[in-house]
């Protein structure tokens, strides 16, 4: 991930929810400096809206992110004034892009890229087992949850190798399994079952085969 010194960090992928997942990410960590002010808007709405003030300092110095969803669309005068910030950018302000591709945006793209704020995001492969399953046990953390191994060959089992399915087969999970309410300190643990059902230390058996697919 470009650190501060990345004006404008622009995420590039297929896949819009890993997409809105590595905005997050940025935005945490731009918020562990203390306050930060952000405004998320659609490119489409830049048409009539026009680009935000990014050069005038916040009144309280608080410092500010544009979040900026579809960049693919962006009209080209935000885009031109994108290119200009990044040559002179306020050390206040970062711009987030996430975009499904660069071509009606490239001599941006081209711009944030040499300055090291280009972003390419993308599913595991087919064959990345452990990506796929770091991607599960990350979605559950979203939650607030924790999923073991066989919970979260269920998720696979039931989702394929599908991201917006992965995170909805979590979301369902999470919402219906109980909560942990200890461990080997007076806590016990718990178990989602991404069917909807409760578990309570249960193992949930791994398939011998699980035919994975990849759903568009």
């Amino acid at each position: 991930m470009p650190g501060p010194t990345s004006p404008i960090l622009l995420f590039v992928g297929t896949e819009e929810l890993l997409l809105r997942r590595a905005a997050e990410r940025a935005l945490a960590e731009l918020r562990t400096g203390g306050d930060l002010d952000v405004l998320d808007v659609r490119a489409a709405e830049l048409r009539e809206q026009g680009l935000p003030d990014l050069v005038t300092p916040s009144l309280f110095g608080t410092p500010r992110a544009l979040l900026v969803r579809d960049a693919q669309e962006l009209p080209p005068e935000a885009s031109a004034a994108l290119v200009a910030f990044l040559a002179s950018p306020t050390p206040e302000a970062t711009v987030l892009l996430m975009a499904t591709g660069t071509a009606r945006i490239q001599k941006l793209a081209k711009q944030v890229k040499d300055a090291g704020g280009r972003i390419d995001v993308a599913p595991p492969r087919d064959w990345e087992d452990r990506a796929w399953a770091d991607l599960v046990s990350e979605e559950f953390r979203r939650h607030g949850r924790s999923a073991d191994r066989a919970a979260v060959a269920a998720v696979l089992a039931h989702a394929g190798l599908n991201v917006a399915a992965i995170a909805e087969k979590v979301a369902q999970a999470a919402a219906t399994a109980p909560w942990t309410t200890g461990s080997g300190r007076g806590r016990r643990s718990t178990r989602a079952s991404p069917t909807g059902r409760k578990s309570l230390n249960r193992p949930v058996a791994r398939p011998a085969s699980i035919r994975r697919r990849r759903c568009r």
